[in-house]
């Protein structure tokens, strides 16, 4: 009897299929600062991919630590998201992804916004390249179509039209769905 149960459960696993789709969404808090904590900052985003190809569109504000005084500022994000493990996935289905769990993705986008510089708005304009790395936790019993995140990330901002830092460290707490 031992034999056939086990027999039947490995068959079935042999066919799950992945609980959260190749195409999902995302709406995450983000909080970031550099690596001294002198430029914190914030931002809501939402995420939509497919097939672990993806777009990020955010919006938020930040405070720049710019010689001796502080100026604060605000700014839309678009950024294109490549996740490695969902795109494994969707090209090997069904079968159960790592990504439910364990979703790394780089980041290549831009802020674009004002910030205030000694009483006047300024032109805020950012380039960065980041790798983050999102946890699921799901909500639900075992089917993961549905799950709270948790992301860890670092963010490089090597091209900016005034001067800040070019290391940021990420935390973000989100919800995550398929459609």
């Amino acid at each position: 009897m031992a034999i056939c149960v086990a027999a039947a459960g490995m068959l079935w696993a042999g066919r799950a299929e992945a609980q959260i789709p190749p195409a999902q969404w995302q709406l995450i808090g983000l909080g970031f600062t550099d690596v001294a904590a002198d430029a914190p900052g914030g931002e809501v985003q939402v995420n939509i991919g497919v097939a672990g190809i993806g777009l990020a569109i955010g919006l938020g504000g930040e405070a720049l630590a710019l010689e001796d005084r502080t100026e604060g500022g605000g700014f839309f994000d678009l950024a294109i998201q490549l996740r490695p493990l969902m795109f494994f996935a969707a090209l090997r289905e069904p079968y159960r992804p790592a990504y439910h769990i364990f979703d790394p993705h780089i980041d290549v986008g831009g802020l674009l916004g004002a910030i205030s510089e000694q009483g006047d708005v300024a032109f805020r304009g950012v380039f960065f390249v980041g790798a983050s790395l999102d946890f699921g936790i799901p909500t639900s019993h075992y089917w993961m179509d549905r799950q709270v995140l948790i992301t860890l990330g670092y963010r490089l901002a090597p091209i900016q039209s005034q001067d800040g830092p070019w290391h940021y460290l990420i935390v973000g707490l989100g919800f995550r769905g398929g459609l």
